[in-house]
């Protein structure tokens, strides 16, 4: 060896030892680090098992007014265990140990303004409960439909002269991922390896796949934030909600300072208080994890939070995408196994909705549907105009300047009203083969008649005149009546009914109770 050569080697061989005793040394340190944390203060982050948890879409609701999103399944799909022994610091005197192939995120955001929104269809209802739940949309139409608060919204929409608000506060603590790489190994838990092995080898129908959804859920959780969720629902008179925002009031920063205190709040106007609290017909109240103290202080609020934080955002994925996506393994099975159980697995996913929930009464329909009073539309000739208002949610006529109720818009599940083109401006009613009269104050009248083949539908002013006819142009097993102008106005008959009522404000008259269905 040259003296360059032993040179270049007593080089090599100092920066060897300054590397061991660095890391020596960081040891040292780190021992010494952890040495100041009492073992007995290192716990396990509380209700960690939500992540990796099932979780149906279908009767998922996160702002459910009764407790726990009813979606989670309560079966466990990842084995979180802690082999490696990691632990996190999160403050000088609390610890906690983060199961394997989990990452850990410490937010303690706690903000006890609350965030409102109005809610006047379903879909906007559906979008506040996604904001909850990120996932894939997928094959998942129907999604939250079968849970009861959910059909309390619908039923609500469909009733009548009703919308919503949602108020609500967050106190948000951990953040808590799966590893987002299947190189992490992440574990499935014994007990649903067995029943993957199952449908792989006994003689499984599509019950039996249906059956191992509505025990491990549509989804699997792979993402959860921990923390504390307190809101109201309030459900409001449309109509007299409507004459408040043309006074300018905003209904949702009405309903946050409402929320806020219970009442009005001093930087707040007290008689919009006032009038918002007289154009709340109901409220209701929802609360998981720890509900802010009388005070409403945020430090408190995260301190209580911290000892009991519940799942108050999660991310998803379907059954099918997360079993393929982390390249589990199970016991006995080989990849060509459980890649058949995972490829029919998807197959019933997609029909789980139509063959188990909709035959069972569980659920309406597998669609997203909409029922809204958002959507307008008219028929109008010289001296008569009906019109159903975004704002007040019912059709009246229009004489002049003079507007009188004429067909009180109620949503009626049995009795429907569709609006299916917009652009060719169609209008259907589905009505049984009746004769109806409506008779108003000031001399408005209309006359639907429908009872024999080739009979007509006459829409009319109480002095006959300006009648407009309506030619049947099918009879069974639906009748469409078409005006042929310009209007393209088209009715139908389903073999529905109209359903009548009494007014006692109208001296008498009879109102038809219809629904609007996109």
């Amino acid at each position: 060896m040259n003296k360059r050569q032993k040179t270049v080697f007593l080089v090599f061989i100092l920066l060897i030892g300054q590397c061991q005793a660095g890391y020596l040394r960081g040891q040292d340190q780190t021992i010494l680090w952890n040495n100041t944390i009492d073992p007995a203060s290192i716990g396990y982050i509380p209700n960690v098992q939500y992540l990796g948890s099932g979780y149906n879409i279908y009767f998922a609701n996160p702002h459910s007014t009764t407790g726990l999103d009813p979606g989670f399944t309560n079966s466990g799909i990842l084995e979180l265990d802690y082999n490696n022994n990691l632990w996190t610091n999160i403050n000088p005197d609390r610890s906690y140990y983060v199961p394997d192939n989990v990452s850990l995120t410490v937010e303690k955001s706690c903000i006890v303004s609350f965030q409102s929104q109005e809610v006047n269809s379903l879909s906007q209802y559906r979008d506040s409960l996604s904001s909850s739940v990120q996932f894939q949309a997928k094959y998942f139409a129907g999604k939250f439909s079968a849970s009861s608060d959910y059909q309390e919204v619908q039923d609500g929409l469909n009733s009548a002269n009703i919308q919503y608000i949602e108020s609500q506060a967050r106190c948000s603590i951990f953040q808590l991922d799966v590893y987002n790489s299947p190189s992490q190994n992440a574990q499935l838990t014994p007990q649903l390896q067995q029943a993957l092995f199952t449908l792989a080898f006994n003689q499984t129908s599509q019950n039996d796949y249906y059956d191992f959804i509505d025990t491990w859920g549509t989804h699997v959780v792979t993402s959860v934030n921990l923390g504390s969720r307190f809101g109201y629902k309030y459900q409001m008179d449309k109509y007299q909600s409507n004459q408040l925002t043309q006074q300018g009031v905003n209904l949702s920063v009405s309903a946050s300072y409402f929320s806020s205190s219970g009442s009005a709040s001093g930087a707040y106007n007290q008689t919009q208080i006032q009038n918002f609290t007289q154009a709340m017909t109901s409220w209701s109240s929802y609360s998981i994890g720890a509900t802010p103290d009388a005070n409403q202080d945020p430090l408190s609020w995260a301190q209580q939070t911290l000892d009991t934080p519940m799942p108050i955002n999660i991310s998803i994925l379907s059954f099918d995408d997360f079993l393929n996506k982390f390249s589990f393994s199970v016991n006995g099975l080989t990849s060509s196994q459980l890649n058949t159980v995972i490829s029919n697995l998807s197959q019933y996913l997609q029909t789980y909705c139509a063959n188990r929930l909709l035959v069972n009464g569980k659920i309406d329909a597998c669609a997203d549907q909409e029922v809204s009073s958002s959507q307008i539309f008219q028929y109008s000739n010289n001296t008569f105009k009906i019109q159903n208002f975004l704002s007040n949610n019912y059709i009246q006529g229009q004489n002049g300047q003079n507007i009188t109720s004429a067909v009180l818009f109620t949503k009626n599940p049995n009795i429907n009203i569709a609006q299916p083109d917009f652009q060719q401006f169609k209008m259907q009613i589905q009505s049984s083969n009746t004769v109806s009269f409506i008779q108003k104050q000031g001399g408005e009248c209309i006359t639907y008649s429908s009872s024999q083949n080739n009979s007509t539908l006459t829409l009319q002013s109480c002095n006959g005149s300006q009648n407009q006819q309506f030619q049947v142009i099918d009879i069974a097993p639906s009748l469409f009546y078409i005006k042929s102008t310009m209007n393209n106005l088209y009715f139908t008959s389903q073999g529905s009914y109209f359903q009548m009522q009494q007014l006692q404000s109208c001296l008498g008259c009879q109102v038809f109770n219809l629904a609007y269905i996109i």
